[in-house]
């Protein structure tokens, strides 16, 4: 489950609307909506997925002894080992990376630029 302090204006989530994931991007409006009605039990977080990694503009960097890692503009490697759960490495602090708004953040935080995605 999504918790308020956990999602920023241009994250996308799921909003499972009758048990039909669709993807949405969060704007002012939707989260005055959350916020006002303590609705954020309807929102499902977007799995992180090489799929999403790609339309993130993320480019595959190696494949190595079943570990696939993923590059963004030379600053950002994000592997995956398999089943496992994806993580990025930043001056050797390991952070897990399950969902898409969790990369937004990350990524904003860092640069100060909004991740750019085609989903």
């Amino acid at each position: 489950m999504i918790t308020a302090s956990e999602l920023r204006i241009g994250n996308y989530v799921y909003s499972d609307k009758e048990n039909a994931p669709t993807p949405i991007k969060i704007n002012r409006k939707i989260m005055q909506y959350l916020c006002k009605n303590n609705d954020f039990h309807l929102l499902e977080p977007i799995p992180l997925t090489e799929e999403i990694l790609l339309k993130c503009g993320f480019k595959r960097l190696r494949y190595d002894m079943g570990a696939f890692a993923y590059l963004k503009d030379g600053m950002f490697d994000i592997v995956f080992y398999g089943d496992a759960i994806p993580f990025i490495e930043i001056n050797e602090i390991r952070k897990d990376l399950k969902h898409l708004h969790k990369l937004q953040n990350l990524y904003f935080e860092l640069t100060n630029e909004e991740l750019k995605i085609e989903l």
